[in-house]
């Protein structure tokens, strides 16, 4: 298997990982530096009443039934019956995979549709019902944040400091909800959206049309206002147990910035960001941090640990093969909160005693500063091992034996140590479950960035250090002690001695940690990320490829699977390949495998590529698939939708007698009686064609109006066509007016053509006129068939899929797409066989981000 080079392509960084990486460690800075105050947190939590606890319980419970609720009226508003524990099992799932999933909230709603699809309810109800569920939920904030809002800018003066700052989080809610509403009431965004996407609208005003009912909308509108009311109670339960007698406003202003940053949150749904944000609301309303820090946690006990649990009872209970994946990364998860809460929470005495008799004090808090850290690699590498990666995997297997020595030699930890020890035998045993390799090239970047990041602050520390006045930290720094401050600093480890006494010294402690959080940040993003491909193949390698299509081709799209913009793939014994190119995280395969044409050779080049794809972290498409192939397909779990027809044409079965070939003679006779000649070039072709062919060319393709398009056809390249068949159409000054290219096809019985081009102002009827010498070619040349090519969008005539119904719609009724109608009349004058090509992928969530692959993969990015 040739391992491809890795580079990083232009305008594409994950930012929603590193923005989630910098907020865990910026929680983990701010824990750190309140070390002392939050010492105290496990004597308040150990305070609350057990009234308090099972009330906190009740509220998580009905919450989570109110979800499953607006579940069931969700599905009733788009006409489906849907049963309680159907919806209960749906949700529960959907909220644990949404914490490892960029924008949970949003992208697990496409996760787990066959709970719902089973019981008998169409791909797109389910769509649809959780686009309202998503829709629902966000009303349900605006309604209860917005009064809040407006309370608080009427009452006193003391938190108008907190009411402006946060005026500015709720524009972006704002926002939200204005463009739910304008799309609901098909208002202006809803007019702009339709205008730039008229194919998905089709499919959207079909379900629309097919009958919302109104009644169930506002029911499950209201389930969704009711759980802001639960999650409210929830917050104010836990105020209540720590400080009785607190203010509902401080819980109802709490909970709501919190849904807002849930709603906003990248990656691994607010950790980190929510409890600095609730815990800094409450200390505004009159809380110490201890006390504030205790009500987060047991608020985000109730609000989210609870119901990830429940979400992982879930997957136990239904016993899905998803469970090998998910479940280790749910324990990492809990090990990563677990390291945390316990390198926070002060040491039992006996232990730290009998602990000092063997080791030193600085080893122990070092082992407490190692445990913190690694706890929070481990939150973070959970998200990696959910999507299967290998790297992950190490990083996941090496933090937690760090963690379980860590507990032992920071405290004699030995329950925490026990967990990680669970822990460390399920990675071990689910070893197999990660295939996915990282990019090796991005790897190093990190390393070198991070490695860079830690000199200069080093120097910056010990200079900064050595040279600082006493007065903004007491002491008077000498070499050493710089050293040793700058690498406690930039590290985030504990350090009791080094005090600022000024602004400037403890801006300049923050800007240390700050190159720290970004070091590490941008460190564990590049171990995670999968492989990024060059796009560039070996000339050998396209060599190799072409010799194994000239023994083995049965299509004349074969051609194109060798064209330079393609990447190849070789079975390991070089008998077969696959022609690919990768865009937005997707193989996209032209075709099916050029390799002996039997299925067990097919078969076995899918496994080995599907494998790749796998260990590569891509997920695989396949685009114009022949009708034969699907059941080939099939069998690795793959979806089908049609795109289109292919054309092909019968040489000897063509006849240009009979009323229905009059237009084709009518626009040959024309044309011939106006002067107009045929000329057929062979290769190699000369400079004065080929530049004569490239004027024609640019003016087909206008100022910027057209684009040249590749990956199932080809595009203008003298190099190229220098070498391929061409017609042309010679007007009476013997100027070239049109051409078509015929390019090589690896089957004596067939030919096919691709470029197809004529002046903007030359007569009607030059393309039919080419056509027919074309045709008139293959009669000379005694070949068979004359592939046209494929007419997008044809050839549905009932659909099976929400797809189809889809392509199907916008075919017949959007403007946009008339030209494909028309390009398919246009062949049937010729009188060919018609055959439907489909495109195979692997699962729904894939057509969110696969029309922007496809975009990707088309465009030619030198033209």
């Amino acid at each position: 298997m040739k391992k491809l080079l890795a580079r990083i392509p232009k305008g594409r960084f994950y930012w929603k990982e590193m923005l989630a990486i910098c907020c865990i460690f910026a929680g983990f800075y701010f824990f750190r530096q309140e070390r002392h105050e939050l010492s105290t947190i496990s004597d308040t939590l150990q305070q609350i009443s057990w009234p308090a606890l099972i009330a906190g319980l009740a509220s998580t419970v009905l919450y989570i039934g109110l979800m499953a609720l607006t579940y069931v009226f969700s599905f009733k508003a788009v006409g489906a019956n849907v049963s309680f524990a159907s919806s209960l099992e749906l949700f529960l799932k959907r909220n644990f995979i949404g914490v490892f999933l960029p924008m949970g909230g949003i992208t697990s709603q496409t996760f787990f549709s066959g709970i719902i699809e089973r019981k008998g309810i169409p791909t797109y109800r389910v769509n649809f019902a959780s686009a309202i569920f998503l829709i629902v939920g966000i009303l349900s904030v605006f309604i209860v944040g917005i009064p809040v809002l407006a309370w608080l800018g009427f009452t006193a003066t003391a938190h108008s400091a907190l009411f402006i700052k946060l005026l500015y989080s709720f524009p972006v809610l704002i926002l939200i909800t204005w463009g739910t509403v304008s799309f609901l009431r098909k208002k202006w965004l809803y007019q702009r959206c339709k205008k730039w996407f008229p194919a998905a609208f089709v499919a959207i005003d079909e379900m629309m049309a097919e009958g919302l009912s109104k009644k169930y909308l506002w029911i499950a509108l209201l389930m969704a206002v009711l759980i802001e009311v639960i999650g409210i109670t929830q917050l104010y339960i836990a105020i209540t147990a720590v400080e009785p007698g607190a203010s509902l406003l401080a819980a109802v202003l709490g909970y709501t910035v919190a849904v807002i940053l849930l709603i906003a949150s990248p990656l691994l749904k607010g950790i980190g960001a929510i409890e600095l944000a609730v815990t800094f609301i409450l200390t505004e309303y009159g809380f110490g941090t201890a006390s504030a820090a205790a009500i987060v946690i047991l608020f985000r006990f109730y609000n989210f640990w609870l119901m990830m649990l429940a979400g992982i009872v879930s997957f136990v209970w239904s016993r899905q093969n998803v469970l090998l994946r998910v479940f280790p990364a749910g324990m990492i998860f809990i090990l990563g909160i677990v390291n945390l809460v316990s390198a926070l929470s002060p040491a039992i005495k006996w232990r730290m005693i009998a602990l000092k008799s063997y080791l030193p004090l600085t080893t122990i808090h070092a082992s407490n500063d190692l445990t913190l850290f690694a706890g929070v690699v481990l939150l973070f590498t959970a998200t990696y091992l959910v999507k299967g990666s290998k790297t992950a995997w190490y990083v996941a297997v090496i933090t937690t034996m760090v963690s379980l020595v860590g507990h032992l030699f920071k405290d004699i930890d030995y329950e925490e140590a026990i967990y990680a020890t669970i822990v460390l035998i399920a990675l071990l045993i689910t070893r197999s479950q990660y295939k996915i390799k990282n990019d090796p090239g991005r790897r190093t970047m990190g390393i070198r960035t991070s490695i860079g990041v830690f000199v200069v602050a080093l120097v910056m520390g010990v200079l900064g250090f050595y040279f600082l006045d006493k007065k903004h930290f007491g002491i008077d720094f000498n070499f050493m002690q710089s050293v040793q401050f700058t690498l406690q600093q930039f590290f985030l480890l504990s350090n009791d001695t080094l005090v600022p006494l000024t602004k400037f010294g403890e801006g300049y402690l923050r800007l240390i940690s700050f190159m720290g959080i970004g070091a590490f940040s941008f460190l564990l993003y590049t171990l995670g990320r999968p492989y990024i491909f060059d796009e560039d193949t070996d000339q050998s390698d396209l060599s190799a490829a072409r010799e194994i299509a000239q023994q083995y081709s049965v299509s004349s799209l074969d051609y194109f699977k060798i064209y330079p913009d393609k990447l190849i793939f070789f079975n390991e014994k070089r008998t077969g390949f696959i022609s690919y190119k990768i865009a937005n995280g997707f193989a996209v395969v032209l075709g099916m495998p050029v390799c002996e044409n039997t299925a067990a050779a097919k078969k076995e080049i899918l496994t080995a590529f599907e494998q790749f794809c796998k260990e590569c972290g891509l997920h695989s498409a396949y685009y114009r698939v022949r009708e034969a192939d699907i059941i080939q397909l099939q069998s690795f779990k793959k979806k089908f939708f049609v795109i289109g027809q292919e054309a092909t044409i019968v040489i000897d079965n063509f006849s240009l007698e009979g009323k229905k070939k009059q237009n084709l003679r009518t626009a040959r006779n024309t044309l011939t009686k106006k002067g107009y000649t045929m000329q057929t070039f062979e290769p190699p072709l000369s400079n004065d064609t080929l530049q004569q062919m490239e004027a024609v060319s640019k003016d087909w393709l206008g100022e910027g109006e057209k684009r040249e398009l590749v990956f199932s056809q080809g595009m203008f390249d003298k190099d190229i066509m220098r070498n391929h068949t061409v017609i042309a159409l010679m007007s009476p000054a013997g100027v070239m007016a049109a051409f078509v290219e015929l390019v090589p096809v690896f089957r004596n019985s067939e030919v096919r053509y691709d470029l197809l081009r004529k002046r903007n102002n030359e007569q009607n009827g030059t393309t039919e006129w080419l056509l027919l010498a074309v045709i008139d070619y293959c009669k000379s040349k005694q070949i068979a068939e004359l592939n046209m090519g494929m007419a997008p969008m044809a050839g549905i005539e009932e659909p099976k899929s929400m797809q189809e119904r889809s392509i199907k719609l916008a075919y017949e009724k959007i403007k946009r797409f008339r030209h494909y109608k028309g390009l398919r009349n246009f062949k049937e004058r010729f009188d060919p066989s018609w055959e439907n090509v489909y495109f195979a992928y692997e699962s729904s969530y894939d057509l969110f981000f696969l029309p922007s692959a496809l975009n990707q993969v088309m465009r030619d990015d030198e033209s």
